[in-house]
């Protein structure tokens, strides 16, 4: 029985941040390798309350990844602030019926587990840094068991899309044997 590809929804950035410079390289990596891939639009929220940007971003996400009606289990890829909405997108999906099977935060901080919920990550989650990011190191995100990476997301998500259901390998075991690293 072959296993049926994750389709990546390449989220867009949240709080009028631009795009950053990998997502459109990453797009067309991912349809080069015949990876399916979705990258919906970003939602013009004129909202003075962070939250409430938030939850619409969250919404429109959910909306769009309905629209695109996928056909298999869903990656879930944000960057920067629109990390912390991957919690609510995953429980939106997981309501759908859609199966998440991982989440990648890139270049963003982590989700607060205190406004995300005690029922998340429900999938495994991989805190990118990408080369040249000023973003900090998370420390949090080793000691909740989650994959911690500096890469090129542009050849990291392809590669986690091709591995799964595998895990990354982990560089600090010996010969890269699978686990969180």
């Amino acid at each position: 029985m072959e296993l049926v590809r994750p389709v990546v929804v390449l989220c867009p950035p949240l709080d009028d941040e631009p795009d950053p410079p990998w997502r459109a390289p990453l797009l067309a990596a991912l349809a080069a390798g015949g990876n399916p891939a979705i990258a919906p639009p970003s939602a013009d929220v004129r909202e003075a309350d962070p939250r409430v940007r938030l939850a619409a971003w969250v919404a429109g996400q959910a909306i769009a990844v309905t629209a695109a009606d996928v056909p298999g289990p869903l990656l879930l890829v944000a960057a920067g602030s629109a990390c912390r909405g991957l919690p609510a997108l995953g429980m939106a999906q997981r309501a759908a019926r859609h199966a998440v099977v991982g989440y990648v935060l890139i270049d963003g901080a982590a989700p607060d587990p205190g406004r995300s919920g005690q029922d998340w990550p429900d999938a495994p989650v991989t805190v990118v840094r990408s080369p040249g990011s000023t973003t900090p190191q998370d420390p949090a995100a080793r000691l909740r068991g989650w994959a911690s990476v500096q890469a090129d997301p542009v050849d990291l998500v392809p590669d986690l899309v091709r591995r799964w259901p595998e895990p990354l390998p982990d560089p600090t075991r010996p010969h890269g044997s699978p686990g969180t690293t």
